[in-house]
């Protein structure tokens, strides 16, 4: 069996919550716990966090005059989170991925030194390619990954999560068995768009794939047939096998008992 490895952020070894899978989402109704594709889906790989400890959060405006702004906040379950600093970057004008960063705010009593800021900057933040897509931003995860030789990883936004305001995210996919990938999720926010991230928000999907090519060919005839014969069987299996849900609603677990080893 393929063994991923897991690696500690650098800048906060052992600060936030571990990949795991989940098969849920809060925002999605009842009736989709009951869609096996939907939780399979949803269950792919891993989901990952950023390097923030309980009660930490950020937040990452992009403002409209194409400047972005960095807030690091600190609290409790119990508090109202309180601003500890805000980095302001501005893009440059005429060249990409050329800006500036300026500490615009920093909270006395958080009593953070300078040096302490930037290094929390590094493990949540990347902002070394700012500018290249305007309005992209690049949360770093808690976790890294290595994969057995001939395996890529996957790197998108959290898979059906239809929570508004959306961020477009962008999918890449890295060779992680040779390339020391640092876990990275872009997200590419709209002027006046902001985004944000506590402990226990996962900030994207991480999957893993064998690098082996695959071939495609025309299906014959019989094959179509058969097919959809496939189709009409089932329709009939999933109409004369249906339960309803304590509020009304009906679904079918034709398709689940199938993936159990029924009949």
């Amino acid at each position: 069996m393929p063994e991923i490895t897991f690696l500690p952020n650098r800048f906060r070894p052992g600060v936030g919550k571990e990949p795991h899978r989940e098969g849920r989402r809060p925002l999605l109704p009842a009736l989709a716990a009951h869609c096996p594709v939907l939780v399979a889906a949803n269950a792919l790989g891993y989901l990952v966090y950023s390097a923030l400890a309980e009660g930490e959060a950020f937040q990452i405006r992009y403002l409209p005059d194409n400047s972005l702004l960095f807030s690091f906040f600190t609290g409790n379950n119990s508090l109202q989170p309180e601003r500890a600093f805000s980095l302001r970057y501005a893009i440059s004008a005429g060249s990409v991925g050329l800006w500036t960063e300026e500490l615009v705010y920093r909270n006395p009593s958080c009593h953070l030194e300078e040096a302490t800021i930037f290094q929390l900057r590094d493990a949540l933040f990347q902002a070394g390619n700012l500018g290249v897509v305007p309005g992209a931003v690049g949360l770093l995860g808690a976790t890294s990954f290595v994969t057995p030789d001939g395996w890529d990883a996957v790197y998108t936004g959290v898979l059906n999560n239809p929570q508004p305001p959306l961020v477009a995210a962008l999918s890449v996919r890295v060779e992680t068995d040779w390339f020391p990938f640092e876990t990275e999720f872009r997200y590419v926010l709209q002027p006046g768009d902001s985004l944000a991230v506590q402990s226990t928000t996962p900030i994207g999907q991480v999957f893993f794939i064998p690098r082996e090519p695959l071939t495609t060919r025309k299906g014959s005839t019989e094959e179509m047939l058969a097919f959809q014969r496939a189709i009409e069987e089932y329709r009939k299996e999933k109409a004369n096998d249906q339960l309803e849900m304590s509020y009304g609603l009906k679904y079918s677990p034709a398709y689940a008992r199938r993936l159990k080893g029924g009949p």
